[in-house]
């Protein structure tokens, strides 16, 4: 029997099959900088240089979902909102320091074994972070229920379907959304001459482990459309569209949505999801053997304007 780097996930539940997908891509995240951090150190060993960074410098520094995480647990206990300087120094003193310490109490590894079996006993070990951030989640979610509902929940349209969703594409005013890479986005945006940031959309392109459904070309189609209606009828004064994702370097997305690419974000990890929508093994094989993910995380954009006139409205959607 072959081995695998992650176990195979069982069960028919869209939800549940989504949640633990992501468990597993976390801890992926946290298993690469591992070995990254410790390759890090080795060279500052042989070199005989001092080591300046911590491990959840590289965690920080990567945007892995981990620090968001701790983020979101901050955002949901806070009693104000708060600046990203004021949400990063909050994580760092009440979080990173203990993340350390608790990582730099495991055994060194040894960087070249890529063996299942070294990937397995090193996420055993790893797994005491990952214990941490499940105690620092449970305590904000049963401490401010209703916050932490508002903050990670989805809320739901007359009609029974999740808010913010056009299809399969789900969309949200760029100013207001929570992303970790919202500053690389930001900063893009910036030399392309935008001064401020009101109006303009981010859509979150689908992926397999979003969908509960295949997803056709002519359902992306579909939504692309539909998404065209509700900035005409509801948010029409939207001035462009921003999109972060592997998939815009994507040839078959980039037939749908041939969006002007501006800049360029950290690694995401969804692309290691296959077609069974299960994490594909000789992607993950790949990935630790090169350290070179398949492909980029591109940031693109497209003016409104040309976003309708490529997908022109089949109805009127009204204004709240």
């Amino acid at each position: 029997m072959k081995e695998l780097y992650t176990p195979e996930i069982i069960g028919n539940n869209h939800e549940q099959h989504k949640e633990d997908l992501e468990k597993q891509l976390v801890q992926l995240q946290v298993l690469f900088y591992d070995k990254i951090y410790q390759k890090y150190k080795d060279e500052c060993s042989k070199n005989n240089k001092p080591i300046n960074k911590n491990f959840s410098d590289i965690l920080e520094e990567q945007g892995v979902y981990f620090v968001g995480d701790l983020r979101m647990v901050e955002i949901v206990s806070s009693e104000k909102d708060l600046s990203e300087e004021e949400l990063y120094n909050l994580v760092k003193e009440k979080h990173y320091k203990i993340l350390d310490s608790l990582y730099n109490g495991l055994p060194e590894v040894n960087i070249d074994d890529n063996t299942t079996e070294a990937f397995k006993n090193r996420s055993d070990e790893l797994s005491v972070l990952f214990d941490y951030l499940d105690y620092e989640k449970e305590k904000a979610k049963d401490s401010y229920p209703e916050r932490w509902q508002e903050i990670t929940g989805q809320t739901e349209d007359e009609s029974g379907q999740d808010g913010n969703m056009a299809g399969s594409v789900f969309y949200e005013s760029l100013k207001e959304s929570y992303n970790f890479d919202e500053s690389q986005i930001k900063k893009s945006l910036e030399k392309e001459g935008f001064s401020d940031f009101d109006n303009l959309m981010q859509i979150h392109l689908p992926t397999k482990i979003d969908s509960k459904e295949k997803l056709s070309s002519k359902a992306i189609k579909e939504s692309l459309i539909s998404l065209s209606e509700i900035i005409t009828g509801k948010y029409p004064d939207t001035r462009g569209i921003i999109a972060e994702s592997w998939l815009l370097s994507h040839p078959i997305f980039q037939r749908f949505i041939k969006m002007k690419i501006i800049g360029e974000s950290n690694y995401n990890w969804r692309q290691l999801i296959g077609e069974n929508g299960q994490i594909e093994q000789s992607r993950i094989k790949e990935l630790f053997e090169t350290s070179q993910m398949p492909y980029k995380n591109l940031i693109g954009y497209i003016s409104a304007e040309e976003f309708i006139q490529k997908y022109p409205p089949t109805k009127k959607v009204e204004t709240n």
